[in-house]
């Protein structure tokens, strides 16, 4: 019998042919690595967020604001004064501002519940309607906020819509669309400017108390500190005569001497009659009689 010398022969072959293959194998990668191009590795900016609320524009940061930034707006205009382009909104969760809106032909009217869509164009210094295309979605969903007790604190109501009362020092009509009311509220001076129609019949305010309704406009000076407290009305439907001084039953209780008013506890309501000597308004008012 002839012995086979080479048994393994066919699979010394393919062990070959694999390390062959294999090789090759190996080689291909280091080729294709030194192929292969540099990448960047740094990562492009990213866009600012659509903008579907006030506050949230008001938190981009300045690179943010720095470029083109897409908003949708649902919301209530508040106030809107063609004659002096003034223009008030306040957004689904109760955030108000003032907004400019350039030429916009839009036909603007407080109480419109208004859907405003486009771009902020860079530099963005605040939210305006200038490049908006606006949409009229029907009547605005406005309640106000009562700060009565409350007039002071203005930072936290600033631009909202809110109602207030106060006592009608005096008034004046500007001019037939612009009615101009100074209150005295809570000790404090306000100035209320109301919005008319040229045909409207303003009431006798005189020495009447109101309560109106409006934008809370406090004007703040470049030294951070308060100038004075306005409201923004849009309209008489939002003033209400509540009554006049003449009207008051504590007008009708006896007069008394300012000189017996020593002897009174200091918190009792009374009745004297007398000639102003000086004033400070909203803080005090001194008076004169002949005791």
């Amino acid at each position: 019998m002839r012995a086979n010398l080479f048994p393994d022969r066919g699979c010394f072959r393919a062990r070959r042919y694999a390390a062959l293959l294999l090789g090759l194998t190996f080689a291909f990668p280091g080729a294709a690595v030194f192929a292969q191009p540099a990448t960047d590795a740094t990562t492009p900016p990213s866009s600012p967020p659509r903008v579907t609320t006030i506050q949230q524009y008001w938190d981009l940061s300045a690179e943010e604001k720095a470029q083109p930034v897409v908003f949708s707006l649902d919301c209530d205009i508040t106030y809107a004064d063609p004659a002096w382009a003034m223009l008030f909104i306040q957004d689904r969760n109760g955030t108000g501002a003032y907004v400019p809106y350039g030429a916009n032909p839009f036909a603007f009217r407080a109480g419109q519940h208004i859907l405003a869509e486009g771009t902020f164009v860079p530099p963005n210094a605040d939210v305006s309607f200038e490049h908006a295309t606006i949409k009229l979605q029907g009547t605005a969903r406005l309640f106000p906020r009562s700060i009565v007790g409350k007039v002071m604190q203005y930072r936290q109501y600033v631009t909202k819509f809110i109602a207030l009362e106060g006592l009608v020092d005096r008034y004046r009509r500007l001019d037939p669309t612009h009615l101009q009311l100074y209150l005295s509220v809570e000790g404090e001076p306000v100035v209320a400017w109301v919005l008319t129609e040229p045909d409207d019949d303003v009431p006798d305010l005189r020495n009447s108390f109101v309560s109106v309704e409006g934008v809370y406009n406090p004007k703040i000076g470049l030294d951070g500190l308060l100038a004075s407290l306005e409201i923004m009305v849009p309209g008489l439907a939002h003033l209400t005569q509540l009554n006049r001084l003449d009207d008051d039953a504590r007008f009708k209780a006896p007069l008394l001497s300012i000189e017996s008013l020593r002897n009174l506890p200091e918190d009792q309501l009374v009745h004297i009659r007398g000639e102003v000597k000086g004033q400070e308004p909203g803080r005090y008012v001194r008076v004169r009689d002949e005791s």
